[in-house]
């Protein structure tokens, strides 16, 4: 079982990231937006905060308890789902905005990810990286935070949506895998 207190010190300190991706994605009133994995909600509480119909995806029960928890606190509406980020139980193009902080680097759950985005939507990331995981990121920001008493370099990107599917694909380096090639 997965140590839910590492996760409670840190969640007001991910959950800026968290907000500052939302801003940055242009995250509005009425969107659907799926935060996976969202942990103690990181971006999922900022985007209902903003009036997006959140969905938070994460693997860990205990996890999510945290977040419904912090969510209440918030007095927001989330739906808070059990599932595994490389295998999201929701159809194709469900979402306006898919955004993960801090989430997973492996290609099958980026795959998902750009499964369930609706043509004209867009993926926002934050990641553990200085360098944008997306090479055609639209949006592109650089930060720092003190982690557990190490300062921590970050990037967010946004990267719109293609509308179609042909022809139209991406590099997704820090997300898919180091110079995979992940369609969009």
């Amino acid at each position: 079982m997965r140590r839910v207190g590492k996760f409670a010190s840190n969640a007001e300190l991910v959950t800026d990231v968290g907000r500052r991706l939302i801003e940055l994605a242009s995250v509005e009133p009425g969107m659907d937006l799926l935060d996976v994995p969202c942990g103690a909600g990181n971006a999922a509480i900022p985007a209902a905060q903003a009036g997006a119909r959140a969905t938070g995806v994460d693997p860990w029960a205990d996890i999510l308890a945290l977040a419904r928890e912090r969510a209440a606190d918030y007095m927001v509406e989330v739906d808070w789902v059990e599932a595994e980020p490389g295998e999201l139980p929701f159809p194709d193009a469900s979402f306006d905005r898919v955004v993960s902080v801090f989430g997973p680097g492996d290609e099958l759950a980026t795959r998902e990810m750009l499964r369930v985005c609706r043509p004209g939507g867009a993926i926002a990331v934050a990641m553990w990286e200085t360098e944008p995981p997306v090479a055609d990121a639209a949006n592109v920001e650089h930060g720092e935070l003190d982690w557990n008493g190490r300062a921590r370099e970050y990037v967010l990107a946004v990267r719109p949506r293609c509308s179609s599917q042909r022809g139209c694909s991406a590099w997704w380096p820090g997300l898919g895998g180091r110079g995979s090639r992940v369609g969009v």
